[in-house]
Formats: structure tokens, sequence, C-alpha cells
């Protein structure tokens, strides 16, 4: 169940560090394998054990993993959240009757338990056992540019990222600020996400044309620009477990994978989804927690599962 205490938009003032990191420049040592080598997908409507609401909307905005290989949240821009495959319903907000249309995305506690919500506006909800360390609106930070939400475990606690489609980056609780684009003079507006390394020291942020920034400890290991690819398609990114690699997913269902990040497969050419088949409303992807597999979600609850996510 939600605390009551949590449910109000609260604000927090982030006590604004020296930056750190930044885009990097190297080489891409892993990337999207050929479809015709993908393993096994499997592709439906998933059902929800439970709900925030009577049916899954046609808006669903972004996905987190849960402690399970099979478990996971889905949100959708009202706020509903929807869980699957064992991971604990633990509210939303039209259950709570509160009415939203600006929620962007999901991530989850480090233990299970627990999600937290984000608006565009940089406000945060949060349920069960995640903790609620703070938001923007309460310091008069009047923004409607929040795209993405990372949790962020540090040595100092619980907490977590907001990122801005300008690549600004605010940190609450144990998060670690580790810098932003505008503080490096750097001018985009067209970030869609930010993954958190899972020491809490850093994170990469990476734009719709796939291009990708790290800040802090997390070690830049290739972006599709560098590729020569001219995408600007990207939705969203995950981080490997171990701080080696990550994916970066596009609208279509392709995955290309960095570093040591594995190549599990995609939507585009699948055999299980339909060769040939193609998509364009993918919103998000979560990662199997041991690294091996991963989901994607397109916004009409379509769920797509590779490898050791199945």
């Amino acid at each position: 169940m939600l605390k009551k205490d949590w449910v109000t938009w609260h604000r927090v003032l982030i006590g604004i560090v020296s930056l750190f990191g930044g885009l990097s420049v190297g080489l891409v040592t892993s990337s999207a394998a050929s479809s015709a080598a993908l393993p096994s997908a499997t592709s439906s409507h998933l059902v929800p054990a439970t709900s925030g609401g009577t049916s899954l909307p046609s808006d669903i905005v972004g996905v987190t993993p849960g402690a399970g290989s099979t478990s996971s949240w889905l949100v959708g821009s009202d706020g509903g959240v929807f869980a699957y495959g064992g991971a604990p319903f633990e509210g939303s907000l039209p259950a709570l009757g509160v009415q939203t249309s600006d929620i962007v995305g999901i991530a989850s506690d480090s233990d299970g338990g627990g999600y937290w919500l984000a608006g565009a506006d940089g406000g945060v909800f949060s349920f069960g056992t995640a903790p609620f360390d703070g938001s923007l609106p309460q310091l008069g930070l009047h923004v409607s540019d929040i795209v993405g939400i990372a949790a962020s475990s540090s040595p100092s606690g619980k907490g977590y990222l907001l990122v801005g489609a300008d690549g600004g980056v605010f940190s609450f609780g144990g998060a670690s600020y580790e810098g932003s684009l505008p503080g490096q003079d750097v001018h985009v507006s067209n970030i869609v996400g930010i993954a958190a390394t899972p020491d809490g020291r850093g994170y990469w942020l990476v734009g719709a044309d796939g291009g990708v920034f790290a800040f802090g400890s997390a070690q830049f290991k290739g972006s599709i620009p560098g590729l020569g690819d001219h995408s600007s398609r990207i939705v969203d990114m995950a981080s490997a477990p171990d701080e080696g690699g990550y994916w970066l997913v596009g609208a279509d269902g392709g995955v290309f994978a960095f570093g040591d990040a594995p190549f599990d497969g995609s939507i585009p050419g699948t055999v299980e989804t339909g060769a040939g088949s193609t998509v364009s409303n993918i919103v998000g992807m979560a990662v199997n927690p041991n690294g091996q597999g991963y989901l994607l979600v397109g916004a009409d609850d379509h769920v797509t599962a590779f490898c050791g996510a199945c």
C-alpha cells in the first residue's frame, strides 16, 4: 500500500556539486547482431496480476524490472501501475483518485518491494518500500521536460535521478550527482533516458539519436552515431549489472548492445514475432536482474521477452 504521507507532491533543494564526467569517445565493443542469429523470443499482451485500474491503457510510457527474472511493473501516463510475474502491486495514482496525464517513467526500488513514478514537471510519487526523497516543484522550479527517472543507490542510501530533455540531471536521496549536459555547456533537446551504474556513483544519458553521455563512474562503451548510424528513434536505455555495458532500444524494437551487455535479440526480423514484422510503439525495456535477457514493452502493453527474460 502507498503510505499516505507520500501522496503529496514534495520538493527538495538539490545541492549543486562539481561536475565530473561527460561524453567520452571510444569504440563499440559489442553491437546488435543480425536477425538471422536471433535467440527465441515470446511476444504477447500480458494480463497483469494486479493493477491500478480495470483495464490496461493504450498509453504505457515505461517499464521497470522487479526482483524476479519474470517480474516487472508497467506504468501509464495517468500513473496507473500494472504488476506482472510476482511483482507486488503497491499502489497507483488512479487508485488514489489522483488525476494526471504527465507521468513519464517508473523506477523500481533495489529490494523489489516498491517503485517511484516521475512526472514531466519533476514530481515524484513513491510506493511500497521505495522511500520518498524529494521532487522538483517545491523548489519553485517550473519545468515540463523531465523525460526519465532511474533508481540509484550508494553507500549513503537509496535514491533516484531525474533527467530532462536538455540533459539536466537532478539527484535525490542517496543518489550521487555527477554532472549534467547544461553544466558542461552542451546544448541538446533530445535526451530520452537515463540509466544509473550499480555502484551508485555514475550514470549514462541517451539521446533519441543514440548518442550516449557518461558521467562519474559510468564508462563510455559506444554509441549509435559512433557506428555511423543516423537513427532518431531511440526511446530508452538500460545498464548491465556489472557496469561493463548498456543496451539502447528503438521505437521499432531494435536493440543495440554495447560493452559486455549481451545481445539477446530484437523485434525486427524475429521469427516468433513474425518475420519482417514491424512495430513503431516500443517505449521501454527492462533487463533481467542477472543481466541475461530483457523485455521490450509497447505503448499498447505488448511485451516481447528475449532469452533469460522469457
